[in-house]
């Protein structure tokens, strides 16, 4: 599948945009295809709202290596980098159609704004953790979706600034978000101090450069200068998991790219991604994508 990119804007300075899709079918004789920009990614967050009080709609969303069935009110964060798509059909018996709202905005630009406003910092984890992609509860999705449907692209900059920083507070204030992908994508660390942000970095690229072999614990402590506890609260405290839990969802999700992106026999992409034998990686791959590697190559291979 070719990954693209897509242009947000060609403003040096985008700030921030809102837009809203209706997908209405004209004729009832069959259902339509529905592809929105192909497999792409783009260098801004993107936060997407499905309306579909019918169920109109039958198909997939794609991001990284998750796959999901979006309903009424499915709302989702994609950070800078992440890939993503949706495919599927449309049915056309309704009137009402399906309406899609979304927001971008710009890494640089929220940078500016929070330092501009201190008490925004409560924004950086949340947006840190939008590398994965995150998806949200039913109760924060209905307080934004009010926001949104006010369409303000037809307000004020200063209306629609003020309608982008309580949806953002509302997107931070979720306890209840969860991370729809294996591995960061367009890794960004987010509020933490310069030395340990260096910490948390030569962490992720040492199991980036080093997936392939065997890691232990006590290699990464050697690399790090840490002790083993020290190593395992760096990980649970960064990536909201352990050591053997991360270690184990990057080398699924560095598998699910080699199934995306080559037709390499499953076996081979075992091995390439660090497993020790074909048995092993099978049974992490389906408790952590909830399939077999061979299915979840079928479903990307039907975009």
């Amino acid at each position: 599948m070719k990954l693209s990119i897509e242009n947000i804007s060609s403003e040096d300075d985008f700030s921030w945009r809102f837009a809203k899709f209706d997908w209405k079918t004209r004729s009832a004789d069959s259902k339509r295809d529905v592809k929105c920009s192909g497999w792409h990614y783009h260098n801004e967050y993107e936060l997407v709202l499905y309306q579909d009080p019918d169920s109109l709609f039958s198909g997939n969303i794609f991001a990284g290596d998750f796959i999901g069935e979006p309903s009424h009110n499915t709302m989702l964060l994609y950070g800078p980098g992440l890939p993503h798509m949706i495919m599927g059909k449309v049915n056309p018996d309704s009137q009402r159609g399906i309406e899609t709202y979304i927001l971008w905005f710009s890494p640089a630009w929220v940078e500016r704004v929070i330092e501009t406003i201190p008490a925004l910092t409560t924004l950086k984890p949340m947006l840190g953790k939008s590398s994965k992609g995150l998806g949200f509860s039913p109760a924060c999705v209905n307080k934004v979706a009010q926001l949104m449907v006010q369409n303000p692209s037809q307000q004020s900059p200063a209306r629609q600034f003020s309608v982008l920083v309580d949806i953002l507070l509302l997107l931070a204030e979720d306890k209840e978000s969860k991370a729809l992908t294996s591995i960061q994508y367009g890794y960004s660390e987010a509020g933490a101090s310069d030395g340990h942000a260096d910490r948390v970095e030569l962490a992720r690229t040492y199991i980036e450069n080093h997936y392939q072999q065997r890691i232990q614990i006590a290699d990464l402590c050697r690399h790090l200068h840490m002790s083993e506890s020290s190593v395992y609260r760096l990980f649970e405290r960064n990536f909201s998991e352990s050591f053997a839990e991360h270690l184990k969802n990057f080398r699924v999700g560095k598998a699910c790219e080699m199934l995306i992106q080559s037709q390499k026999p499953v076996s081979w992409v075992a091995q390439n991604a660090g497993f020790a034998n074909l048995s092993n990686f099978n049974r992490h791959f389906k408790e952590t994508k909830g399939m077999t590697p061979s299915n979840f190559r079928k479903a990307f291979s039907l975009s």
